[in-house]
């Protein structure tokens, strides 16, 4: 053999010595508890070399076909690890080069695989158009090649992609399939992750009876097999909905024991995820220096990891501690970036809030015209929202009823607070409750307790998609 030729085996033997070693953490991670915490930490011990052989093994990927399946297989080799070790930009590099190299060699079930890792990290950008696209890709590949596994996977990301587009039927038929194809197969975390991904569904239902006997249920599951990182998920999802029920010591329960889960493991979007869910306790009791630490130092998380859809939530979060500190310019520092933010997702829900919250500030800044732009923008977001989160239309009620108040019409606006107040949506009671007061304050400074009371009935049986439509118009 030539120098070149020999170089050239050794170079494969290394690549094949690394590709053991990420699959050898993977079996260790599945294990779960004390051998998750050592897959993590082999990881992060030979994480260079590791980077290195894979950048490797792509650059050759065009020119040989055994580095591309070593390219298909290193993307593929230790997912779990690479959620939470990878920032998504740099993972999904991985995967498209994977993918690439899974079509080049006509490998079906990888090149499945692929697009389903792309699915989930696409989800952590907010891309969620590509997220279910790519989820669509694979389900139909997975079908063709009769993986059930892969299948299972792609109906629950799917379930997840339609969630979060809002079309909250469709996700829960996807999750239900997916959970059935898990049980007949008995793959006992995607039935674990199934059941989670209900309870969430439940959740944004208001449905806190069932998102806590599917959150249990999946606590259980997960407990069993010892998969750290769906107990942390599942408590801080019981946590959550604790906070929606206001029992905020076992709120504080939940989310203390997620903190440090997630910080043995490592996953810092969990870690971010957990503090946004304390800050919002410490929000709702008034402490909002407390709030703020916590909001900031998701915030501070997200951005080193790249996660925008986090970071533009806690963005529009400390707007809106702001606003309840009525500290409008910094208040309005936070929404335009929610704003651009949200613009960028393309997520409709957070761009209905950043404008609304924004039209807000601007009418305490005196920025009038610019606050009714926003206004009439927002409404016309409303108004296209799937009838499942018509709850978002609250916002925008709630900022057109600032501009009305300036207009001289309370009693117009004491019945629109009977509207939102009486809305079965916990946004009211939570995330508005604070405008809310200062709107039913302004309100009965205005007109006497009787008019005030007289509309509040009657904004009681107002239809909120009417009332939305009819301020678009009159705007």
């Amino acid at each position: 053999m030539t120098h070149g030729q020999n170089l050239l085996a050794a170079q494969y033997r290394v690549t094949q010595y690394y590709l053991d070693y990420l699959r050898s953490a993977q079996r260790a991670y599945v294990q779960g508890s004390e051998s998750a915490a050592y897959a993590l930490s082999s990881f992060d011990q030979e994480r260079e070399q590791l980077k290195q052989w894979q950048a490797w093994v792509v650059a050759h990927a065009r020119q040989d076909d055994r580095a591309a399946a070593f390219c298909s297989d290193y993307a593929e080799a230790s997912p779990d690890i690479f959620r939470l070790r990878l920032v998504p930009q740099e993972y999904i590099t991985w995967l498209e080069a994977a993918l690439m190299a899974a079509r080049h060699l006509g490998d079906r079930r990888a090149e499945a695989a692929h697009l389903l890792e792309l699915s989930e990290a696409d989800e952590r950008l907010g891309e969620l158009h590509q997220m279910l696209d790519y989820a669509q890709q694979a389900l139909s590949i997975a079908r063709q090649v009769d993986n059930q596994r892969l299948v299972a996977l792609g109906l629950n990301l799917c379930g997840l992609a339609f969630r979060m587009l809002g079309e909250f039927e469709t996700s829960q038929t996807n999750y239900e399939q997916s959970i059935t194809l898990y049980r007949t197969i008995d793959d006992r975390r995607g039935i674990a992750d199934g059941l989670r991904n209900l309870g969430t569904l439940a959740l944004q239902h208001h449905n806190y009876a069932a998102a806590q006997d599917y959150l249990e249920q999946g606590l259980v599951l997960y407990k069993k097999i010892g998969n750290q990182q769906g107990i942390a998920s599942c408590l801080n999802d019981l946590g959550f909905l604790a906070i929606r029920l206001e029992n905020y010591a076992a709120a504080q329960g939940y989310l203390q024991e997620t903190l440090a889960l997630y910080q043995a493991i490592g996953d810092r979007l969990g870690i971010a995820s957990a503090l946004n869910n304390l800050a919002t306790i410490a929000n709702n009791q008034g402490d909002f220096p407390q709030a703020q630490g916590y909001f900031e130092q998701s915030l501070a998380i997200t951005r080193e990891i790249g996660d925008w859809l986090v970071q533009s939530s806690n963005l529009l979060a400390l707007g809106m501690l702001m606003m309840a500190q009525q500290d409008a310019p910094r208040a309005r520092y936070y929404f335009e970036q929610s704003l651009a933010s949200a613009r960028s997702l393309e997520m409709r829900p957070l761009l209905l809030i950043s404008l609304s919250c924004l039209a807000i500030t601007n009418l305490d800044l005196h920025q009038e015209d610019l606050a009714i732009a926003e206004l009439r923008e927002g409404l016309e977001i409303a108004c296209k929202l799937p009838a499942a989160i018509e709850h978002f239309d609250l916002y925008a009620l709630v900022a057109a009823a600032h501009v009305w108040l300036l207009r001289g019409q309370p009693l117009q606006v004491a019945s629109w607070l009977g509207l939102v107040e009486n809305h079965a949506s916990p946004i009211a009671k939570s995330e508005l409750s604070n405008t809310v007061q200062r709107l039913r304050l302004e309100c009965e400074a205005a007109i006497s307790p009787e008019q005030f009371a007289a509309a509040w009935e009657t904004g009681k049986r107002l239809n909120l998609n009417a009332v939305v439509a009819d301020i678009l118009k009159e705007l």
